[in-house]
Formats: C-alpha cells, structure tokens, sequence
C-alpha cells in the first residue's frame, strides 16, 4: 500500500509547500499509530523525504516527553 502511495505522490509535501521538488521516498502517517491514527487509510497518508521524515518524527518523539 505504501508503494503505491508513493507512486501516486511521488514528491515530498513538506518540501512542497517551501517550493521545493525532492522526491518522497516515506508514506508517513499524518497521526501517528501510537495516537490512533489509521493504519490503512490513504487519508492519513503524507508522502515525505527522509529529512523531512525524520524531523517530524524528532517532533512527535519530543511531544511525548
């Protein structure tokens, strides 16, 4: 499923939004697993790069502390 989200979203929207175009290689979900988010539901999809995967995960990981 993730494959063919990316396929259908193949740039980054984080990196969008700033004007950029950078591949996305993560279907990141918008609402994290840990925080009820749906596991299997494209709308809580995002396609992302790992920069930009990883600083929303360093996001969510300091929003639990």
């Amino acid at each position: 499923m993730h494959a063919a989200f990316l396929r259908q979203h193949p740039v980054c929207c984080a990196c969008g939004q700033r004007g950029r175009v950078v591949p996305a290689v993560v279907a990141d979900h918008v609402t994290p697993l840990k925080d009820g988010g749906a596991r299997f539901d494209t709308g809580n999809l995002q396609a992302l790069c790992i920069s930009c995967h990883n600083l929303e995960t360093e996001r969510e990981t300091a929003g639990r502390r």
